[in-house]
């Protein structure tokens, strides 16, 4: 029981997320002006919520993974995978996280480790006209 409490009252941990959550806010927020300009279209992955064990095991069975990154965003046939990362000290990819990473970059996909919106706006002019892009976190 007290590392349940821990877990719910830990500051540090708490902060980062609701940074975390805010930077997400912000970067779908943008997101959604390029689509409404039919630039691209994108989706977030429904993970890193804390969940029950019995809805975890349910999300697992269907297909939920560790380390898959936060957002898609889809431009012309290409898939960029973004990672959204607070910018704190201790924000930093989860081993799973890394192995999507290495996984998504040695087949070719696009991958970034965004944390800022102005770091979303580079990724995606990136995309848009036509550049490569790969940040290292």
């Amino acid at each position: 029981m007290s590392g349940l409490l821990f877990r719910r009252l830990n500051p540090i941990r708490q902060q980062r997320r609701n940074v975390e959550d805010g930077l997400q806010f912000a970067c779908v927020t943008l997101l959604h002006v390029y689509e409404q300009q039919r630039m691209l279209r994108f989706f977030a992955v429904p993970n890193g919520e804390r969940r029950d064990a019995k809805t975890g095991a349910k999300l697992k069975r269907m297909g939920v993974r560790p380390g898959v990154p936060d957002l898609v965003v889809l431009v012309r046939g290409v898939a960029m995978f973004i990672e959204l990362k607070a910018d704190t000290k201790t924000a930093r990819l989860s081993k799973p996280q890394e192995q999507w990473r290495d996984w998504l970059l040695e087949h070719g996909h696009g991958w970034a480790c965004v944390r800022s919106v102005d770091q979303l706006k580079e990724v995606v002019n990136a995309l848009l006209y036509g550049v490569k892009h790969a940040r290292a976190a």
